[in-house]
């Protein structure tokens, strides 16, 4: 009879530490999706002239 061979995972998320990493990244996102924006707007102008 094959032995019952378990395995188990227990995850234990630290809310306030996982919310505050969360709004570090969409952050740092933010600020670059405006820097390539920025970007961007100056590349079209500079293509009209």
């Amino acid at each position: 009879m094959p032995a019952d061979n378990k395995l188990e995972l227990v995850v234990t998320v630290e809310v306030d530490k996982a919310n505050r990493s969360i709004k570090s990244v969409n952050t740092v996102c933010e600020h670059r999706d405006h820097i390539g924006q920025k970007r961007e707007k100056r590349r079209c102008r500079n293509a009209e002239i």
